[in-house]
Parts: structure tokens; C-alpha cells; sequence
């Protein structure tokens, strides 16, 4: 295992560079559309780290490198950005040397390096999910060319949420594993300790613990059906507890942030900002909604169809995936699983987003948060099949239809996953809106 871990950290380490190259190269052959780009940080710089590294200070990253050069926030609306890599990259900017250039080179290497730990941590998670070694590199090589390629080497929270998201869950996994009970309370452990610091870099990264709750209530649903009466009300306090434990980590650390928030905003006399006297004043809800336009529904409007557009691949691939897993379980009489099992999480989460998150972040968010989407996107590369009661050799998946999908289709989706890793290098260092 440790061996295969290696050679995938290695071809991460190689899309990076790649990436790197790409975007260095089409941000200085072409003008950037907004020539207000290259500011704040990147305008500190030195000229070869700007022209190496300044494609991958835009839009939010602007707000990063800021937050992180000043260690404070200085307006309301960029509290929606979390503390968590801002830190991570002062951090390592200071061991650089502090200056402007250091905190670019910085932001590089760990949104990069965090971007290989996310791989790894995907390629272990599908190792355990589909059960096969072949279909787990695919699984990672396909993550390697996702189609918000760029964002994950950019000044962005991307990596460090996909390395957060992709570890707990495989955390998870081995947590809920009863030929390995004797450890689980170290894989709880880790899996809530990750779950927090997800909480911590971003907003929406507590809700990744619906997975170890989903996989906790298959738990509690078999100590209640299946276990000896003198054992199970032992077992059932022990499931609610570890649910409790579990929210409490997730949760936390994104109402620390609030507290701190109104601490810093609200408790001056002079504070008349009107979220400050709501009976829940949480700053990062009302960023969303007054600043960036977030909110159920409050995206879908006529002016946004170009956006969806340009997220719609993303979304069939997201609901397919998921569909398909749900069709297959209802047709071989198996609800349950797709109920109890964390697939259902999957689906809910794409439902979700797709109502009230801005189709411009879609793609690249689902891309960090999502691995049932690289585990479908792998099916159509090389099918997988179900382990059935007639069939004793082929390989176990809960995400893939039995009879395959064809090679018209693989093409297709490789296809578009190197075009918008593509379209992101030159769009995105270039200050050009995209997805």
C-alpha cells in the first residue's frame, strides 16, 4: 500500500508542476482582463515570483494573501473566508521570511502539497470503497486532471478542504469497520479532529459530518435489531454520545468564529451593523447573503444561465453518479443500503448546493468535497461490477451499474476534465471570470 501511496503522490506532484507551468505560461503570453489583478500582495513581490506565482493570486486569493499578510480582518465581508489557511500560509510565509513574495511562494507550496495529501487520501478512501487497486488509481488520476484543476493550486481553500474532506471520510470508513473495533476509537478520534479543522478553513465544512452520522445510524439501526438485550442499551447510549462527539468537533469551531466575529464587530458602541442584533448574530450567514448573493434559490436567475452552463457538466456527472447507485440498490431490492449507507449523504449534498450555492463555485466545490463523483467518473473510464449472489469473481462497488457504460462516453469525460483544467490555466490567472 505504502508503495502504491508513493507512486500516486508522485504523478500529484507531477499534475502540479504541470498546472504551475501552464498557468505561469498563458498568464504572461496573454493582458489580463482585469488589469487591477495584480494587487495587494502579489504587487509587493518580486517580478520572477509574480511572474511564476501571480496567476494564482486571483479573485478570492486576493482576500487570502491579504488576510494572511495582515493576520487580522479589516472588513466584515471577508469574514466569510475562515481563519484556518490564511494561518497556514502566514505560517509558512514567516519561515520563508516574511515578506510579500514569501507569503505568495507560500500560498503555493501548501495549497499544492495539500492538493498530493488530498490525493492520497482520495486513492486510500476508494481503495477501501470499491475495493480494487485498479480503480482506485483511476479514481486519483481522474482527481489529477478534475476540471477545477486550477483552483487547486491557486491561492484558495480548495486543496486544504478536499485533504480535510477526503481523510475524514476515509477516517470514517475505518472507524465503522467491525473487524477493527479493537482501534476504532482512534479513528473516531482523528476522524472528528479533521472534521474540525475542515470546520475551520471553511463555513460549509462541518457538514461533512453528515457521513459518520449517516454510517453511525446504520450502526445504531443493527445494536437495535440485532443485539442482545443486556448489551443494547449500552450500545445505543454509546452511538448517541459518539454522535454528540462527533457534532461538537464539527461544529465548534465554526461557532468560535461567529463569537469572534461579533466580538471584534458588535461589541463597540459604535457597532450599527444590523446582523450584530439578530437573535443568531452569525456573521458568515449574513456575508453570504448581503455581500455575495448566497441563499436557497437566490442564485437562479435568467442573468446566471451562462454559469450554469458552464457547471451543468459537473451536476449531470454529480447526480448520475448518485442515481445510478440508487437505481442499482432499488433493483436488486436493497433500499436499505442506499439509506443507511453514506451514499445517500452524497446525494443530499448535491441537492443542496445545487440550490443555494452560486453556479460560478459549483464545479470546484463539488470537486473537493465529492469523491462519489471521481468514483462514477471512474466507472465510465473502465466499468466496475457488483458483487451479486450469482456471481462470485468481479469486483465490489457501491457506486457502479453492473453492465458498463461506453467508451464514447470515457472520451467524452476525460475530455472534459483536461479542457477545463485547461480553460482554467488561461481564464483564471488572467483575471477572467471562471468557474
Amino acid at each position: 500500500m505504502a508503495a502504491d501511496a508513493a507512486k500516486v503522490a508522485s504523478l500529484a506532484t507531477a499534475s502540479r508542476i504541470v498546472i504551475l507551468a501552464a498557468q505561469a505560461a498563458l498568464n504572461a503570453a496573454i493582458e489580463d482582463y482585469d488589469t487591477s489583478g495584480p494587487i495587494g500582495v502579489v504587487n509587493q513581490s518580486r517580478p520572477e515570483v509574480q511572474a511564476a506565482l501571480g496567476g494564482l493570486a486571483r479573485w478570492d486569493g486576493v482576500y487570502m494573501l491579504r488576510i494572511a499578510q495582515m493576520q487580522e480582518y479589516e472588513f466584515e465581508q471577508i469574514s466569510a473566508f475562515f481563519p484556518l489557511y490564511p494561518a497556514i500560509v502566514h505560517a509558512v510565509g514567516w519561515m520563508l521570511g516574511g515578506s510579500a513574495s514569501s507569503l505568495l511562494i507560500a500560498a503555493a507550496f501548501v495549497s499544492n502539497v495539500c492538493f498530493v495529501i488530498a490525493t492520497i487520501g482520495l486513492f486510500l478512501l476508494s481503495k477501501r470503497v470499491l475495493n480494487t487497486d485498479r480503480h482506485a488509481g483511476i479514481v486519483a488520476a481522474l482527481f489529477m486532471l478534475n476540471p477545477a484543476n486550477i483552483f487547486f493550486s491557486a491561492a484558495y481553500t480548495e486543496s486544504l478542504f478536499a485533504a480535510l474532506t477526503f481523510w475524514a471520510f476515509y477516517f470514517a470508513e475505518r472507524a465503522f469497520n467491525p473487524v477493527q473495533s479493537r482501534r476504532a476509537w482512534l479513528w473516531h478520534g482523528t476522524c472528528a479532529i479533521t472534521l474540525a479543522l475542515s470546520s475551520l478553513n471553511r463555513g460549509n465544512g462541518m457538514v461533512s459530518v453528515a457521513l459518520p452520522l449517516f454510517l453511525l445510524v446504520s450502526q445504531l439501526r443493527h445494536n437495535l435489531l440485532y443485539q442482545p438485550q443486556r448489551r443494547r442499551v449500552r450500545l445505543v447510549l454509546g452511538n448517541l454520545l459518539l454522535a454528540c462527539f462527533y457534532v461538537t468537533f464539527a461544529v465548534g469551531p465554526f461557532l468560535w468564529w461567529q463569537y469572534r466575529s461579533y466580538h471584534e464587530f458588535c461589541t463597540s458602541p459604535e457597532a450599527t451593523r444590523p446582523w450584530c442584533s439578530q437573535s443568531l448574530p452569525f456573521i458568515y450567514s449574513f456575508v453570504q447573503e448581503h455581500y455575495w448573493n448566497n441563499g436557497f434559490l437566490r442564485y437562479y436567475e435568467l442573468k446566471q444561465v451562462p454559469n450554469f452552463v458552464l457547471a451543468l457538466p459537473i451536476l449531470v456527472l454529480a447526480f448520475a453518479t448518485v442515481g445510478n447507485f440508487a437505481l442499482t440498490t432499488l433493483a436488486e431490492g436493497r433500499l436499505r443500503d442506499f439509506v443507511l449507507q453514506g451514499r445517500t449523504f452524497q446525494f443530499a449534498h448535491c441537492i443542496w448546493n445545487s440550490a443555494t450555492f452560486p453556479y460560478i463555485v459549483l464545479t470546484r466545490f463539488l470537486c473537493a468535497s465529492c469523491p462519489a463523483i471521481f468514483f462514477g467518473a471512474a466507472n465510465i473510464v473502465q466499468p466496475i461490477k457488483l458483487r451479486t449472489n450469482n456471481t462470485k469473481n468481479t469486483t465490489h462497488s457501491v457506486m457502479a451499474h453492473p453492465t458498463g457504460i461506453p467508451g464514447l462516453q470515457a472520451i467524452a469525460l476525460v475530455a472534459y476534465f483536461v479542457l477545463y483544467s485547461m480553460l482554467g490555466c488561461l481564464l483564471f490567472p488572467n483575471f477572467y471570470p471562471w468557474t
